[in-house]
């Protein structure tokens, strides 16, 4: 297959992953504003995270001072 690029395919998981991280950057790791800006829930976002950090897929920052709840 001259000329042709090959095509780097990765799973839903790893893409919606990188877009989650991205969406937390741009919201300063605000889950709930995070959550709302994804259309998700702030427990699916908050299980997700939990997932991906016991995976060692991510590491979340902790807040400093304050404590977020999720409901």
């Amino acid at each position: 297959m001259k000329g042709k690029r090959e095509m780097s395919v990765r799973s839903l998981d790893e893409v919606t992953r990188e877009y989650v991280l991205r969406a937390l950057e741009a919201c300063r790791w605000n889950r709930r504003l995070t959550s709302e800006k994804l259309g998700i829930s702030p427990r699916t976002l908050f299980n997700w995270l939990q997932e991906w950090e016991e995976a060692g897929l991510v590491t979340c920052p902790q807040p400093s001072g304050a404590t977020e709840e999720v409901q």
